[in-house]
This record gives structure tokens, C-alpha cells and sequence, in this order.
């Protein structure tokens, strides 16, 4: 809830609270800047889309197939390993340190 208002959607929730909160006195989420918004947006998409595969793997019952699906997923060349690959290519362009930004986002 968010105030009287029921709002089912974890992103559209995680992007509220880091609108309304601050670290050392910076908003979380850029409010003046659609660009630097967009890519906070994107970064936290990709994490996001990063994890579904690990999702599936709840399914699994068999835990020696759970183990192997979510192996499988974080070798190179599986679903996880590929997305940490990108994110870390990401991560290793910032002169920051920050993956978006010159602060926390």
C-alpha cells in the first residue's frame, strides 16, 4: 500500500521508494533527469531479466536437477553467466564506479 492505494507491481514500487529517499542528501532515483532516469531503469531491468532463469529453477523438485539447471545457468555461456557478463561489461565502462551515474542510484 502506498498510502489508500494498493500497487501490485514490485518494480513500479522499488522505483517509488527510491524516488521519495535519499542518501547523503541525493535522491536515489534521478527525478530531473529523464535520461539518467532511463538508465537506472535499464540497469535495474537487466538485473531483473538476469534472475528469471534462477525463477524457473524453484519449479524443480528434484534437487540434484535444481543444482544441475541452476549450474548449467551460471557456466559460461548459460542464461546467468551471460547476463553477469554484460553487467559487468557495464560496470567496467564507468569512470565512476557507479553503474549509472557519479553517485548512488
Amino acid at each position: 500500500h502506498v498510502g489508500d492505494k494498493v500497487i501490485g507491481q514490485s518494480a513500479a514500487l522499488m522505483r517509488y521508494a527510491a524516488k521519495i529517499s535519499k542518501f547523503e542528501g541525493r535522491p536515489l532515483y534521478p527525478t530531473d533527469d529523464a535520461l539518467l532516469a532511463l538508465q537506472v531503469d535499464e540497469f535495474v531491468d537487466y538485473v531483473s531479466e538476469m534472475f528469471a532463469p534462477l525463477g524457473a529453477s524453484f519449479k524443480i523438485q528434484d534437487q540434484a536437477e535444481k543444482e544441475a539447471f541452476r549450474a548449467k545457468a551460471v557456466s559460461e555461456g548459460g542464461d546467468i553467466h551471460k547476463w553477469l557478463s554484460y553487467v559487468d561489461s557495464l560496470l567496467g565502462k564507468s569512470k565512476s564506479g557507479f553503474a549509472v551515474g557519479d553517485h548512488l542510484t
